[in-house]
């Protein structure tokens, strides 16, 4: 089949879950023998094209709109060529960016199949809401009418697009996220050395820098934690925003300056290796689709503490293969945290009866069930 993904942004120039699930598929796809094209915008002025063995991506100029909470992309440089596009199905990622809806708009200029695949749109506050409200009723319903399908890519998404935004229900199926398995490299102590924690105890969050994502919590459980424990460091990874500012306040409240470490974004590799050296991973998050974080971890045998919302409650059972908390909930954080660095029969415990998580969201079973849409849609 000839298939094109849409997407907003794109890995590795972009970091996020989104991005590696594009890169991910594209890759797989392209290895069963389907063409895969992947469009994305640039903030350059000068459109480019980057071959992969597998996939090819291709790169349009857009206007971006940097706003408080997220980047907005106008891909005005994408129509024409989506409207000269051979592919038999087009693939766009999330509702909520003007990339999927103006996909949205060339698959029914050209009757091609049109899925989406939603990975998930935390609830937005003043000005913004208002414009999502408006946004809602009105591209968001064309690009329900166009769809053939729209993929969540969990449970808990998908129960969102029929319950916040009333997507017929008939349409949206689930496919939870995998990663693949060659994706697992041999631990190595890079990480260590590149940040000098030697002999330190690491508490390590990734994500990006988001009221969202609940690192704030971390950080305020954290001041007790470097108290009880002198050797335990809290590093943070993931790409900067405006709630970056937020974060450092709190370091500095707390007084926690040079036990906090902020790493920014980090190549694959260097994630990897901070998994692979680190003595747990916090998921502190307020809203949670579904993330590839914990399948990380519990690959590198690591035990995860996660919030007990969104996706994660469908990933992890409390006190068999993870630990969940109240979300924003920093006491409560502060015991969980407290209890894996002081018995390690309870981190061996979680660790071995990870497996089963492992089983039930493996890549070959994703790969199938993405295929089978494909299939379906394009008869």
């Amino acid at each position: 089949m000839k298939i094109t993904l849409v997407t907003h942004s794109m890995y590795p120039d972009s970091i996020g879950g989104r991005e590696r699930y594009v890169y991910y598929l594209a890759d797989a796809l392209g290895k069963k023998g389907h063409q895969v094209k992947v469009f994305t915008c640039t903030n350059s002025f000068h459109s480019k094209v980057k071959k992969y063995r597998n996939f090819t991506v291709y790169y349009f100029p857009s206007i971006d709109i940097p706003l408080k909470s997220a980047l907005y992309r106008i891909p005005f440089a994408m129509v024409p060529r989506l409207l000269k596009d051979d592919s038999e199905i087009i693939h766009a990622q999330d509702m909520h960016h003007f990339t999927t809806f103006v996909s949205s708009v060339s698959a029914r200029a050209k009757n091609k199949s049109f899925i989406v695949t939603e990975h998930g749109y935390p609830p937005m506050e003043g000005l913004m809401k208002l414009l999502i409200k408006v946004y809602d009723r009105t591209l968001l319903k064309f690009i329900e009418k166009i769809s053939f399908k729209i993929i969540g890519v969990s449970n808990f998404i998908s129960t969102e697009l029929e319950e916040r935004y009333k997507i017929n229900g008939n349409k949206i199926t689930t496919v939870h996220n995998a990663i693949p398995a060659n994706y697992f490299v041999k631990n190595n102590f890079e990480f260590r050395e590149k940040y000098s924690l030697k002999d330190k105890r690491i508490i390590l969050g990734v994500g990006r820098l988001t009221k969202e994502k609940g690192f704030q919590y971390l950080i305020m459980a954290f001041k007790k934690i470097s108290k009880k424990f002198p050797s335990a460091v809290l590093v943070l990874i993931g790409p900067y925003r405006s709630y970056k500012n937020a974060l450092d306040r709190s370091v500095k409240r707390l007084r926690l300056t040079g036990k906090v470490i902020f790493t920014g974004p980090l190549g694959d590799d260097i994630v990897k290796s901070a998994i692979s050296c680190c003595e747990m991973v916090v998921i502190p998050s307020l809203y949670e689709p579904f993330p590839f974080v914990p399948f990380e971890a519990l690959r590198y045998g690591k035990p995860v503490i996660a919030s007990a919302t969104g996706g994660l409650s469908e990933i992890f059972v409390h006190g068999i293969n993870g630990l969940l908390v109240k979300p924003g909930d920093y006491k409560d954080l502060e015991q969980k945290i407290e209890l894996l660095l002081s018995d390690k029969k309870m981190r061996t415990a979680l660790i071995q009866n990870s497996d089963d998580v492992l089983q039930r969201f493996n890549w070959r079973s994703f790969l199938h069930k993405m295929e089978n849409i494909y299939e379906k849609t394009s008869v």
